[in-house]
């Protein structure tokens, strides 16, 4: 089932003309490489992970030189109407199971396991050896050994984009069906108590010449959304896809200008935050079930 006017390949390279003030461009370009692998999935028959309304929802950060508004909009507009209409294709031929051209192994983890290639997919050695990995690893857990793997880093795994690689929701179907083998071996562990999380500053001290407020405040703004977002997972009430990463923190930079903020006390301040982000994340990728 094709799609009439989008493919996968005009979201995952997608450019926009750059405005003065507009949406943060990596918010973008992730959410856009997002939905190609969504309608990459919907062309080979798997159930959907996003739907139409998801795109119509979404909402960027604001940064300079980001991508103009309107166009983003009116590109995300026609995304969301493609959506509608594989979604009401997928309603009329209540096609609910995956292709045939996906065969997998009786028990996931074990004997030669082939997936489709694609024009643009997951790199074949980075999977193959992976899976390599596991089959080992549910073969110690089968004896009653301790496994070095878990199943959150099952279905966390990720391998490089390749032309000419594994088709991508195969590989992710048949990682979430391995990472349930390996939850039926070795449960995962009850997690510890959350642990306190960092308070993000509602200002720095100002000074003649430093970094500009509002780019600043920008990245707060996202790193408190992120820290919120922590603070549910770790309390079990929700589940956790990171937005913001120790290395988007340690790698941000802003422009100067007159009555900017204190750098020195930002750059700690970050230094900081970076440190704090990579513990729970780290946190939450080893306790899963928090």
């Amino acid at each position: 089932m094709r799609a009439a006017g989008l493919d996968p390949g005009d979201l995952y390279d997608r450019v926009f003309t750059r405005a003065m003030r507009g949406y943060a461009t990596e918010e973008v370009d992730a959410f856009l490489r997002d939905l190609g692998d969504e309608l990459d999935r919907r062309h080979r028959g798997f159930p959907p992970r996003r739907v139409a309304e998801d795109v119509r929802r979404a909402a960027f950060s604001t940064a300079v030189r980001g991508y103009a508004v309107l166009e983003v909009d009116d590109f995300l507009d026609m995304l969301a109407e493609e959506l509608e209409r594989l979604e009401e294709a997928e309603r009329a031929s209540q096609a609910d199971a995956p292709p045939a051209e996906a065969p997998w192994p009786e028990t996931p983890g074990t004997g030669a396991v082939r997936f489709t290639l694609a024009m643009r997919g997951y790199a074949t050695e980075e999977v193959d050896a992976f899976l390599d990995r596991a089959a080992r690893e549910l073969d110690r857990l089968a004896r009653g050994e301790t496994a070095t793997l878990t199943a959150a880093q099952v279905r966390g795994a990720t391998f490089s984009r390749v032309v000419r690689g594994y088709a991508m929701p195969e590989v992710e179907t048949y990682l979430e069906d391995l990472g349930r083998e390996f939850e039926q071996l070795a449960p995962p562990p009850v997690a510890p108590p959350p642990a306190p999380v960092l308070d993000i500053p509602r200002q720095f001290p100002s000074v003649l010449r430093g970094y500009a407020v509002k780019e600043v405040d920008a990245l707060m703004a996202r790193l408190a959304a992120e820290l919120e977002g922590l603070r549910e997972a770790l309390a079990g009430r929700e589940g956790y896809v990171a937005r913001l990463t120790a290395r988007d923190v340690e790698t941000a930079e802003f422009n100067r200008g007159l009555r900017g903020y204190a750098m020195p006390e930002v750059d700690d301040f970050l230094d900081e935050a970076a440190e704090e982000l990579a513990r729970l994340q780290g946190m939450i990728a080893r306790w899963p079930g928090r």
